[in-house]
């Protein structure tokens, strides 16, 4: 009985072991995750919070909610401040900022739409005369491990 099973477990390892590097293949690879930190810069007079979101989309660009990733930072008396993105999947994303000087949790407006708080979008990106900047405009690759933007809010 031995004999006989001998030969098909040997098969059996056989196989598998040709047939695992074929699982292996066809698995997918993880995403490469990567950092982005976002420097903001013209923040006077150095008090409230920077609010920074982070988009992979036009169609939910910059759209309230519509963001993967957003922070909140304090501003604590210096004119910048950093916002940093950990484990972020390498792809195409913008990023819209703005600098809550009254540390409200909200883009103040009048006339309920004009903003009069100062923002800023990826790539200098600049607001037009009806509304936000268009995606692409906006829009950086994350192609490494580490990137580093900047940001002016105006």
């Amino acid at each position: 009985m031995a004999s006989k099973l001998i030969p098909v477990v040997a098969t059996a390892l056989l196989a598998s072991a040709v047939a695992a590097p074929n699982a292996v293949e066809k698995a997918e690879a993880a995403p490469v995750l990567g950092r982005l930190v976002v420097s903001v810069s013209g923040l006077q007079p150095r008090t409230g919070s920077v609010m920074v979101a982070l988009f992979d989309g036009r169609k939910r660009f910059p759209s309230v909610g519509g963001q993967v990733a957003g922070r909140r930072v304090a501003v604590t008396g210096a004119s910048t401040a950093e916002a940093v993105f950990d484990g972020i999947p390498q792809g195409r994303y913008a990023v819209a900022v703005f600098y809550d000087r009254n540390n409200n949790g909200k883009l103040d407006t009048r006339l309920g739409a004009i903003p009069v708080e100062p923002l800023g979008f990826s790539n200098g990106a600049k607001v037009g005369l009806f509304g936000p900047p268009a995606y692409e405009d906006a829009a950086f690759d994350l192609a490494s491990t580490e990137r580093t933007i900047r940001i002016a809010v105006r």
